[in-house]
């Protein structure tokens, strides 16, 4: 983390995962895929769901806030079902229509 707050590293987190994906939906909205910032874009994602899950919960959990951690917890494994379905979808050359509709699932969690 490089001296870095894990609040800091969370915001880095957002701010690289929100270019990558504003870049992959502009490209569904063109009709193409841009494969390369989904994959830019999830992993970037699953850096921050490590970060949140593995650094920054337990002194929550410790802080006796379980409700919120819970709904976390859930809505990680919601996305992280939906980017393996992305990428599948990417990787057997799915049509755009059907990743657009598993894209809009993900961005609405």
């Amino acid at each position: 983390m490089s001296g870095q707050t894990i609040g800091q590293v969370l915001e880095n987190d957002h701010h690289k995962i929100d270019r990558h994906f504003a870049v992959f939906a502009t490209s569904l909205g063109n009709g193409v895929v841009d494969g390369a910032e989904l994959t830019a874009g999830i992993t970037a994602l699953r850096h921050h769901i490590w970060v949140e899950e593995e650094l920054h919960f337990p002194p929550l959990r410790a802080g006796g806030l379980m409700g919120p951690i819970m709904v976390m917890l859930k809505e990680h494994g919601e996305l992280w079902d939906l980017l393996d379905r992305l990428e599948t979808q990417v990787a057997e050359g799915a049509v755009v229509a059907d990743i657009t509709t598993t894209w809009q699932a993900a961005a609405a969690l």
